[in-house]
């Protein structure tokens, strides 16, 4: 593979209202299908799925299941949940769970981790969104513990345990790689730097992301981490049109159906629920015209409308950068496909 690694079998996130909303077997076996097409252009792409808890329509409660189903029809996808809230899981079960998905793929699998942000999804688990930061840095050192050693003993403030024998063991030594994601600031990029984790960035600009590589770098380098454990990733932001009116319109469906309903189901980016006093779920329907609050409004502004050149002169800034991971970008997937990813993706080049 290249020196850039792009997420693009995803299993779907069926989130948007609009009818028909989609039973959870038939938008499994769509993501089959689509999973396997993707895998028969023998790249080795990423697989991943968000992982969010008490939805209405019952996705995705369980991301390393979900990608587990996808294994045994596919040999080149790789496989990470994109991500899986640590702090509302024991973290020695997501060693189990992780550790089973590597045996079950041969050796495809990858940890991604984040915070946990949507109000209802620490309900339903029965966890706290308070000190979600310390148990996320401390359930990856776990994790990294239980996958790496034969026997590990781990005390913090958060977890304890004495004396535990994972199994089975991953295929991968001395583990699977175990990404921070969901990093939406350089403080995020410290805590991965510091503790020798890949770091993923979402919803940065360039400048942003160059300022999280020195601050990310600069931790790692305090607390005496070799730079080769180090990774960057990033979300890219980017639309890709023939023209920057058809960009556009690939946006505007995204934020009027999928992107709306999560702003305002999740209860605290729309200005009369800044602080998720609102409902855990009300009325994702669009409505023209209302405010968003000033995070909402900035991740909007943010997006790139790009053609397929100016969108491959802008990821190879990401790339100049030391970016060796991202999302590809939304819009067009037949000009993403043929004339942005080969820039990237050698095999893709020949792929008819």
């Amino acid at each position: 593979m290249g020196s850039v690694e792009f997420y693009r079998g995803s299993v779907k996130i069926r989130k948007d209202r609009y009818p028909p909303i989609l039973s959870p077997v038939i938008t499994y076996v769509n993501s089959t299908t689509a999973s396997k097409a993707t895998d028969g252009l023998g790249v080795a792409f990423f697989a991943g799925t968000a992982e969010q808890h008490g939805n209405y329509d019952g996705w995705s409660p369980f991301s390393l299941g979900a990608l587990a189903g996808l294994a045994f029809s596919t040999r080149h996808l790789r496989f990470q949940s994109t991500a899986l809230p640590l702090p509302q899981h024991d973290p020695l079960r997501v060693a189990e769970d992780l550790a089973t998905l590597d045996v079950i793929s041969g050796g495809r699998a990858e940890g991604g981790f984040g915070y946990g942000y949507c109000p209802r999804h620490f309900v339903v688990t029965g966890t706290e969104r308070r000190g979600r930061a310390g148990r996320l840095m401390e359930g990856m050192e776990v994790v990294r513990l239980a996958l790496s050693q034969d026997e590990f003993s781990f005390h913090g403030k958060h977890y304890h345990y004495d004396h535990v024998r994972v199994r089975p063991r991953p295929i991968q030594k001395p583990y699977p790689p175990l990404w921070l994601l969901g990093g939406t600031s350089p403080l995020g990029a410290r805590r991965a730097g510091l503790a020798g984790f890949p770091f993923f960035s979402y919803g940065m600009t360039l400048t942003e992301i160059e300022q999280a590589r020195e601050v990310y770098y600069q931790a790692a380098a305090e607390a005496g981490v070799d730079e080769s454990q180090l990774r960057l990733g990033a979300e890219l932001g980017v639309w890709v049109g023939r023209t920057h009116e058809e960009a556009r319109s690939y946006l505007d469906a995204f934020l009027n159906s999928h992107e709306w309903e999560t702003f305002s189901s999740y209860g605290w980016l729309l200005d009369d629920r800044a602080r998720g006093s609102g409902p855990s779920f009300g009325g994702g329907d669009f409505v023209p015209g209302q405010k968003l609050t000033g995070p909402a409004q900035q991740w909007v502004d943010d997006q790139l409308l790009c053609t397929p050149a100016e969108a491959v002169a802008y990821m190879q800034k990401l790339v100049d950068l030391g970016v060796t991971r991202m999302f590809p970008p939304a819009g067009n997937p037949e000009l993403v496909m043929k004339e942005v990813l080969p820039h990237f993706v050698p095999e893709l080049r020949t792929t008819p």
